[in-house]
């Protein structure tokens, strides 16, 4: 096996879109023609084949771009992370075995899978889509007139029309198939918990066995649930927060601070529960990510940073040079004690060496807020002044 590009993924592990989509991993373009309820073809057929066959002997596979793109950069890959992650779900006696049978189809279910359940969700997130938020979905169909400038996000709402497939025949019998079998389960959405079925399919899965992974907006988190999480023995826990404050309601619209500090302070209380927070670098950073990485490291916890690069008027690109180096100043300022921290100050640093001041996409993302502005009660422009 060549190491520079092997990877368990296509040996361990599979991602489903929130069409019910199939794809490798979630860096991976989701295949459109293959769904979960041709699960067996997919995972047995020669595209699959053919990717364990590249990534076994060298060849880097198109369709692993990302990862590609991230190790020429000098950047951790997603590849690299599932190597380190899931190695120890492979029986690698068994798979050198079928390297030598030349076997690359029948290959066992996947024991790790990230499931994106659908759209439904409780807030709409500036940096969102109808996609993966029916109240995002809602707004843009009810005010149609006012995202005329946005068209991709319009053809979006009218096209989103999956809240939750785990109630689906093909939801439901996916889950029945692979709860005995999975080792870690990933779970987003939407916002997965605000569904009572998921936590229903959660009862049955074997928490001794299974890892439970969950991403969520940190604004639900009941007694039921609270139960429901004990019976594993260990869950990951990725709590997206976009400001440390009144202003995270506003750019997760819907959200309530208080409600999310409370389900960081349980959370802290159980020990079975790794606990992250997510964080995604896009416009709105430079006036909040400072107070966000001191609040991390105030309550001890790891702050994982995820790069917005679609839509782009919602990047850095729109944002002015002197605002991105106070940023980088206040950032350069802060004392980081957490070990999985110590990688921020560089990371903000190198990242921004790519991002250019677009005039044009400025004017988009003034408009986009402007247009938000105008079907929402609580405005984003008394928050962001500084960026318009």
């Amino acid at each position: 096996m060549n190491s520079k590009t092997f990877c368990v993924a296509p040996w361990v592990h599979t991602a489903v879109a929130v069409n019910q989509a199939l794809a490798t991993c979630c860096a991976a373009p989701a295949q459109e023609a293959h769904t979960v309820d041709a699960f067996d073809q997919w995972w047995t057929g020669d595209q699959m084949a053919q990717l364990r066959k590249d990534l076994v002997s060298g060849h880097r596979a198109a369709n692993c771009e990302k990862c590609w793109k991230d190790e020429r950069e000098n950047k951790p890959s997603l590849r690299q992370n599932y190597n380190n992650m899931f190695s120890r779900y492979v029986n690698f006696d068994l798979l050198k075995q079928n390297l030598k049978n030349n076997n690359y189809h029948n290959i066992a279910r996947p024991v790790t899978w990230e499931l994106t359940v659908g759209n439904l969700c409780n807030i709409k997130c500036i940096m969102c889509n109808p996609s993966l938020s029916d109240k995002i979905q809602h707004e843009i169909l009810s005010n149609a007139h006012a995202f005329v400038d946005f068209p991709v996000s319009v053809k979006k709402s009218q096209m989103a029309h999956i809240k939750n497939w785990t109630v689906l025949p093909t939801g439901q019998k996916l889950f029945s198939d692979i709860l005995q079998s999975a080792r870690w389960i990933k779970l987003q959405g939407g916002e997965a918990l605000a569904n009572r079925n998921i936590r229903e399919l959660l009862e049955d899965v074997d928490g001794t066995q299974t890892v439970l992974s969950i991403t969520t907006n940190g604004t639900i988190l009941d007694k039921q649930l609270i139960s429901v999480l004990k019976n594993f023995e260990k869950v990951q826990v990725s709590l997206s927060i976009e400001a440390a404050g009144s202003a995270n309601d506003v750019i997760r619209y819907g959200s309530q601070w208080q409600d999310i500090q409370n389900t960081i302070s349980v959370l802290q209380t159980m020990p079975n529960v790794e606990l992250q927070l997510n964080h995604v670098l896009q416009a709105t950073s430079v006036l909040f990510l400072p107070d966000v990485v001191t609040y991390a490291e105030d309550q001890n916890i790891h702050l994982n940073l995820i790069p917005l690069y679609k839509p782009k008027y919602l990047s850095l690109h729109v944002v002015a040079p002197e605002l991105i180096s106070q940023m980088l100043d206040q950032i350069k300022n802060i004392k980081i004690d957490h070990p999985k921290n110590n990688y921020i100050k560089l990371y903000v640093q190198q990242f921004v060496q790519g991002v250019n001041f677009d005039v044009e996409l400025a004017a988009e993302f003034v408009k986009y807020v402007t247009v938000l502005d105008s079907v929402r009660e609580v405005k984003l422009t008394p928050l962001i002044s500084k960026l318009l």
